[in-house]
């Protein structure tokens, strides 16, 4: 199957389906007034975009390789039409031949390589809470404060909500939800120090480079800071 076009959503009833249209091994028919029935599930699924952001990619991603198109050829009409007079006499036919004949075994399909272009597709559909902190390291600071920062826990919660108004992102999540999606993406840490004879929860976040590396790690690719 060729989708041409296709954009990112973060409408959930839409990346589901489009999940399991990749992953499910069988899925269901369903005909006017005919009874539904199942079928083996044999998609393979391409897509092309001139979207900056085309495919929903989790942080965790293993259903979509991506790769970016050079813009090299870009209107170079020999080099498209000496494609198109080999498409059409026996290249299909030589490329069929080629795939049949590949070895593959020992290797594992799923296993796709991370890419520039995916990791800049994860970054594209980071949730609120992920786009905000990624955002905060993105200018090496917080608040104004820069490396190894500290905040009062009520405080950090209120940066994002802000955050979210300003993006006009309408899937904020509770404050609780906040802190545990953030200790999964870096250290930050949790003190309570007196502050005017009051306990205060505070948290402290790791050197900015510590941080970065940690938002790496969970991303599961490099990314350019300098942007």
């Amino acid at each position: 199957m060729f989708a041409d076009e296709a954009f990112g959503t973060r409408d959930k009833s839409l990346i589901g389906a489009l999940k399991t249209l990749i992953t499910e091994s069988h899925r269901m028919l369903e005909q006017k007034h005919i009874d539904a029935i199942e079928f083996r599930n044999f998609v393979r699924l391409i897509m092309s975009s001139n979207e900056e952001w085309a495919v929903p990619a989790e942080f965790d991603e293993r259903r979509f390789f991506v790769v970016k198109v050079s813009d090299a050829k870009k209107g170079d009409t020999a080099y498209f039409q000496a494609i198109i007079q080999e498409r059409d006499n026996g290249g299909k036919e030589a490329l069929l031949d080629f795939l049949m004949k590949r070895d593959l075994s020992g290797k594992d399909l799923r296993k796709f390589p991370v890419t520039n272009a995916l990791i800049s597709q994860k970054l594209r559909s980071l949730k609120p809470h992920e786009q905000w902190l990624y955002h905060v390291l993105q200018l090496g600071e917080i608040h104004n404060q820069a490396s190894e920062a500290s905040l009062p826990k009520d405080q950090l919660y209120s940066l994002y909500v802000d955050y979210c108004i300003r993006m006009k992102a309408h899937h904020s999540i509770d404050v609780g939800s906040f802190y545990k999606g953030l200790y999964k993406m870096i250290p930050a840490t949790e003190q309570r120090p007196r502050i005017d004879g009051k306990l205060t929860r505070m948290i402290t976040f790791p050197p900015l480079a510590e941080c970065r590396s940690a938002f790496e790690q969970w991303v599961d690719g490099k990314i350019d800071w300098s942007v």
